[in-house]
């Protein structure tokens, strides 16, 4: 969850987490996916004067990680409010 970030900001710094967890290379011999821990990354932002609701942000952004998840997982998806 991150506060007062642009949109390319937000991305950037999933974007950055997943590439810090990969480099850590941390064995996940229990995965049906892969050898390697991965994570994913839903990201949405909203502008002020925020007219949606935390719900609705958190709603969202919960779409856009599971659609991370459904493209295999370790990637970043941009959801919106819409």
């Amino acid at each position: 969850l991150g506060v007062s970030m642009e949109p390319t900001s937000a991305r950037a710094h999933a974007e950055n987490i997943i590439g810090r967890v990969r480099a850590l290379a941390i064995h996940h011999p229990r995965s049906r996916t892969g050898r390697w821990l991965t994570i994913s990354a839903g990201v949405v932002t909203a502008s002020a004067p925020r007219t949606q609701s935390c719900e609705a942000l958190l709603e969202a952004a919960q779409r856009a990680l599971t659609a991370a998840k459904g493209q295999g997982g370790n990637v970043v998806v941009e959801g919106s409010l819409e």
